[in-house]
């Protein structure tokens, strides 16, 4: 009866086993071959032994040494198990309270995104702000200036200026070469230096003869054009001085140049005798064109200071500083709005990135929780075909020992083992927050209404005056 009803309950647990894996991948509890096991216990051998003698006697109430090596045995390889099963178990509980620690602060930090955007968006919206306002207050101020400046001078025109002074200056440094190569190769011809002496002094006089033009043109003529009579005078003036100055500094060069030529002593007194006494008495043509080259290119340079700004004084400079603090503020907003959508970007980005590696800790805190509980199920799987291994062995050698007695078996022959309980302790690991959709949508509204009234703020801003 006894073997019966053990064969039917193995035959149900050896097809148990062949649905569903030991395992599963967490941990390994190997399964045991009976025979290898019979064999090294020498279970057969010592059964027949033990029956041709009717060992263990009828009346025996308990196993006898072959039945206690056996149950040893599996108690032995139980308590091993149990042994890889605690250790597994701690380490897998750590992990998840690692995850678990993660999990919180994670979900801490969704939870204070929203109020951090909005400490961010406010101080960046506070010193773009100040900025705005600063340059608002700038652009006002030199306005109100400009409008004083027309008003006072009756100016109902635009200001008229180059958009670039670079052609100017380029005009200025071409005139001052070309100048100073042709003077310098006609003064050469008949000094003492040859022409390197020629070309320096003729540097020297291009720059003075061009300067002074531009000068003259930028600083003393366009006050023609002021209301002031005093300035008109003025103007007058200094533009009938450069006329004298500069026709009788050509004319000095020229002397000089034909001075020079004729090998004289003295080359600059001699010039300048010449030039009192008879200013026009240049013999020569080339000193004629030294002449009308030099007032032409200082001519050149008055007319190019004429034009390097507005014609009347003072208006192009104030109409300059507005249109560049126009340009600055226009900048400004481009950037501040640019900043504050990067801002933006860089939250929902920032956010985006938060939920994932949090969703990615849920995950693993998940699994390692199924691992827990896989890991429990199959120690206690473990347990159970130890326990009916055993009692396979055990009626094995029974069954041997009870075809060799010559008396009955004893009562205990009808009995099962039960191997010895291993406490099994529920996994522990801390409870994970919920966390649902509702976080991140929240502080996503959060970050898009900090960004929103950033924005109207710094609009509000830009139309104050």
């Amino acid at each position: 009866m006894f073997s019966g009803i053990y064969d039917a309950i193995k035959r149900f647990w050896q097809n148990f086993f062949a649905r569903r894996p030991s395992s599963s991948g967490v941990f390994y509890f190997p399964r045991y071959d009976l025979d290898k096991i019979e064999h090294a216990l020498r279970v057969k051998e010592e059964a027949i032994a033990n029956g041709k003698r009717n060992n263990p006697p009828t009346s025996s109430p308990s196993m006898d040494y072959v039945e206690s090596k056996i149950v040893q045995y599996f108690e032995d390889r139980g308590s091993e198990a149990y042994k890889r099963y605690k250790e597994r178990l701690h380490h897998l509980e750590s992990q998840i309270r690692n995850w678990g620690i993660k999990v919180h602060e994670g979900t801490a930090a969704l939870q204070a995104a929203g109020h951090n955007a909005s400490v961010d968006f406010d101080a960046n919206k506070t010193l773009h702000s100040k900025q705005l306002r600063r340059l608002q207050a700038d652009l006002a101020a030199r306005t109100r200036e400009l409008i004083t400046f027309k008003k006072k001078h009756q100016l109902d025109r635009l200001a008229h200026y180059p958009e670039s002074r670079t052609l100017r200056y380029g005009l200025l440094a071409i005139l001052i070469t070309v100048e100073s190569v042709l003077n310098g190769s006609l003064i050469a011809i008949g000094h003492e230096l040859g022409l390197l002496g020629g070309g320096a002094i003729a540097l020297g006089l291009s720059l003075f003869n061009v300067g002074v033009g531009f000068i003259c043109g930028f600083g003393t003529y366009r006050y023609l054009h002021y209301r002031a009579t005093l300035a008109k005078i003025y103007s007058v003036v200094g533009v009938a001085c450069y006329l004298l100055l500069i026709a009788v500094l050509n004319l000095a060069i020229s002397h000089y140049r034909e001075v020079s030529m004729a090998l004289q002593d003295n080359p600059s007194v001699e010039a300048l005798r010449s030039l009192i006494d008879n200013p026009l008495s240049l013999k020569e043509l080339e000193s004629w064109m030294l002449f009308g080259m030099g007032v032409v290119f200082s001519l050149i340079a008055f007319f190019d200071g004429i034009h390097f700004d507005d014609p009347y004084p003072g208006y192009g400079k104030r109409d300059r500083l507005v249109r560049e603090l126009e340009q600055e503020l226009q900048y400004e907003q481009v950037h501040v709005f640019h900043e504050l959508q990067g801002l933006k970007d860089h939250k929902l980005a920032e956010l985006e990135k938060k939920s994932s590696a949090l969703d990615q800790y849920k995950t693993w805190a998940s699994e390692y929780i199924s691992k827990c509980v896989q890991l429990t199920e199959d120690f206690k799987t473990h347990i159970l075909d130890l326990e009916l291994s055993c009692n396979e062995l055990l009626r094995r050698y029974r069954s041997y020992n009870q075809h060799e007695r010559s008396e009955p078996t004893p009562a205990y022959f009808g009995t099962t083992y039960q191997m010895v309980n291993f406490p099994v302790e529920p996994a522990t690991y801390p409870e994970f927050p919920v966390i649902g959709s509702r976080i991140v949508e929240n502080a996503m509204e959060s970050i898009a209404h900090s960004y929103s009234d950033a924005v109207q703020i710094l609009k509000q801003a830009l139309r104050q005056t």
